[in-house]
């Protein structure tokens, strides 16, 4: 196992005095099989890993740097700043469980999943709604005249 300290004084306040980065591989070391190659592949593996004390969440060191000047972005920092995130995968996802706001488990997954929370739309006059009638307009026109009255109702 290697330690590394890394030394940057700008980003320490994101990250908890002690926290360690774990980086975990999975190697297949299965000789190959001309004749049944399948059988040597690992297929969607999945790694969990386990820690005591709770895992730390990773730090967004774009957004602890000052380097996020997309608008977009920095939206969606603000929207998600309560979601922090524990593990990231290569070539694959991640997801952990959280239990009473600590993270003791981490995995691979290769189809993630995630809960959003139900929205409502609002019903405002004049506005078109249903997709599937946004979807049958003939033109711009008609978009501009079923949509239009939802720009001036945000303006409002």
């Amino acid at each position: 196992m290697r330690e590394d300290v890394i030394d940057a004084p700008e980003i320490a306040e994101h990250i908890p005095t002690g926290t360690r980065s774990v980086s975990i591989f999975l190697v297949n070391h299965r000789e190959p099989n001309a004749d049944q190659p399948d059988a040597a592949y690992v297929f969607q593996a999945e790694i969990e890993a386990r820690g005591e004390p709770s895992f730390a969440p990773r730090p967004d060191l774009r957004s602890a740097r000052g380097m996020d000047t997309d608008w977009d972005q920095r939206v969606a920092d603000l929207h998600y700043r309560d979601t922090p995130e524990y593990a990231t995968g290569h070539g694959v996802s991640a997801e952990w469980d959280l239990v009473n706001g600590e993270c003791h488990v981490i995995r691979t997954a290769w189809i993630p999943t995630a809960q959003v929370e139900k929205t409502k739309t609002v019903d405002t006059e004049g506005v078109e709604l249903s997709m599937d009638a946004l979807g049958a307009l003939e033109d711009g026109a008609a978009a501009e005249a079923a949509l239009g009255r939802l720009v001036t109702r945000y303006r409002e």
